[in-house]
């Protein structure tokens, strides 16, 4: 699945990948990671679609080490998704969500572990998706820039959510067309 997925040439900076029970994951509370050429998978899975969701997403962060330039050089995503974050950051103001004792963290591009538990255990998933509707792609992609790209990344090869990605984040979606097209 990952295979037909992703072209090849997006795959040269892993090397492997590592499918185990890993005592750090379940600390954290995550199903994969990407270090040194390596991915690292949990083996307890919903089915292989969500394993293989896993493994695209670490690869977007291969391509990022790769591709740094092509992705972040101009600073277009960035400006996208500190826009997208603003807009967040209004919505859930005006939805109650105590957003102004977090202001400060909606201008970050960095993962931020008090901005990624209040989007997780104060606002909730739930309530969350029903607020980035057309404005990201996922809960997950307003944690950091990194995640907006990798979220991107699995929409636009794993999901073939082209036409979506496209209409909510332009830039994003330009910038893995782009990475698509690059040999």
């Amino acid at each position: 699945m990952v295979e037909k997925s992703v072209p090849s040439h997006l795959v040269s900076n892993v090397d492997v990948v590592y499918v185990g029970d890993f005592q750090e994951f379940q600390e954290k509370r995550f199903n994969a990671a990407y270090e040194d050429g390596a991915i690292y998978v949990i083996n307890v899975q919903d089915n292989a679609k969500d394993m293989a969701d896993d493994i695209v997403h670490e690869i977007a962060h291969a391509v990022e080490e790769k591709f740094a330039d092509i992705i972040y050089g101009d600073g277009r995503l960035q400006r996208e998704f500190l826009g997208k974050r603003e807009r967040l950051y209004q919505i859930l103001k005006a939805n109650n969500e105590n957003a102004q004792e977090y202001k400060n963290l909606f201008h970050g591009l960095d993962y931020d572990a008090k901005f990624d538990n209040y989007l997780v255990n104060q606002v909730g998933y739930k309530k969350l998706r029903s607020y980035i509707e057309g404005l990201f792609y996922s809960p997950y992609a307003a944690t950091s820039v990194r995640e907006y790209f990798a979220r991107g990344f699995e929409a636009y090869f794993l999901f073939k959510e082209h036409k979506y990605l496209e209409k909510i984040s332009p830039v994003l979606y330009n910038k893995v067309e782009t990475l698509a097209n690059t040999e």
